[in-house]
C-alpha cells in the first residue's frame, strides 16, 4: 500500500538547515567549544541566581509536566483507540499507528544522543557542563548523566503533533496552532529556567523536534484507507 504524502511548508530546504545546524552545535559541544560552554554556565547561574524557592515546585509540577513523554503518548493514545473504535468489535489501525510512530521516532532520535554524550544536567552548580563528563551510562542510564539533547523538548513538539492530527476534526487552525506552539514556549522556558537542561541541550531537543514533527506531518493521516472522519 502506498501511503499518501502531504505538503509540508516551507519545504526541505528547512529540515536540511535543521539537521545542518544540529550536526555543527553536537560537534561543537563534543569538541569543547569553549564559548557554547560558557553560554551553558552563563544561563545556569542567572537562572539560579533569579529563581525563587516556590518556582520549582509550581513551574516543575505543573508546567513543565506540559512536556512529559509518558502522560502524553498514554493521552495520545487514548484518543486514538477513541477515533479508531468502530463500535462493532474492530479497531481502526491508523490512528494508533501515529502513536507508535511517535513512540519509534523520539526513542530513536533522543536516547542514542543521550548515551553516547552522557552528559551531567545542570542542577548541580558542581556539574561541568562538557560531553562525557559524566560515567558512561549505558542504555540503562538515567537523567543523571543522560542530559544531551532534552527529551521533554523533543517529546513537546512530537506528542503535540500527534494530538492535533488526532483531534484535527474538532480544532479550528488557530487552535492547532496554539496547541502546538504554547507547549514548545512553555517547556523550553522551563527546562532551562529550572536547571532541568542546559540552554544547548534545550536548543538540541528544538532542532530535533521540528525534524520529527514535520516527518510526521509529511504522511497525510487523513487520506490513509479506512481513517475514521467524523460523521455530519
Amino acid at each position: 500500500m502506498r501511503i499518501p504524502l502531504a505538503t509540508v511548508r516551507p519545504g526541505w530546504w528547512l529540515d536540511a538547515a535543521c539537521l545542518a545546524v544540529l550536526l555543527a552545535l553536537t560537534t561543537a559541544l563534543a569538541q569543547g567549544a569553549g564559548w557554547l560552554l560558557d553560554l551553558d554556565l552563563a544561563v545556569r547561574d542567572a537562572a539560579d541566581a533569579s529563581r525563587p524557592d516556590w518556582a520549582a515546585w509550581v513551574l516543575g509540577q505543573v508546567f513543565n509536566r506540559l512536556g512529559g513523554g509518558t502522560p502524553l503518548m498514554v493521552l495520545c493514545l487514548l484518543i486514538a483507540l477513541w477515533r479508531g473504535w468502530r463500535g462493532n468489535g474492530l479497531l481502526n489501525i491508523w490512528p494508533p499507528m501515529t502513536v507508535v510512530a511517535g513512540y519509534l521516532l523520539t526513542g530513536l532520535a533522543i536516547k542514542p544522543l543521550k548515551v553516547w554524550s552522557h552528559r551531567l544536567p545542570p542542577r548541580d552548580p558542581a556539574n561541568d557542563p562538557a560531553f562525557f563528563a559524566a560515567p558512561h551510562p549505558g542504555f540503562s542510564g538515567g537523567p543523571a548523566n543522560e542530559s544531551f539533547p532534552s527529551g521533554h523538548m523533543v517529546n513537546t513538539f512530537v506528542w503535540y503533533t500527534i494530538l492535533v492530527i488526532l483531534l484535527s476534526p474538532w480544532l479550528s487552525r488557530r487552535w492547532r496552532r496554539v496547541v502546538r506552539v504554547v507547549p514548545v514556549v512553555v517547556v523550553t522556558f522551563t527546562t532551562v529556567y529550572l536547571g532541568y537542561h542546559w540552554v544547548t541541550d534545550s536548543a538540541a531537543g528544538i532542532l530535533i523536534g521540528v525534524l520529527l514533527s514535520r516527518l510526521i506531518n509529511r504522511v497525510d493521516w487523513a487520506a490513509l484507507p479506512g481513517w475514521p472522519h467524523p460523521r455530519g
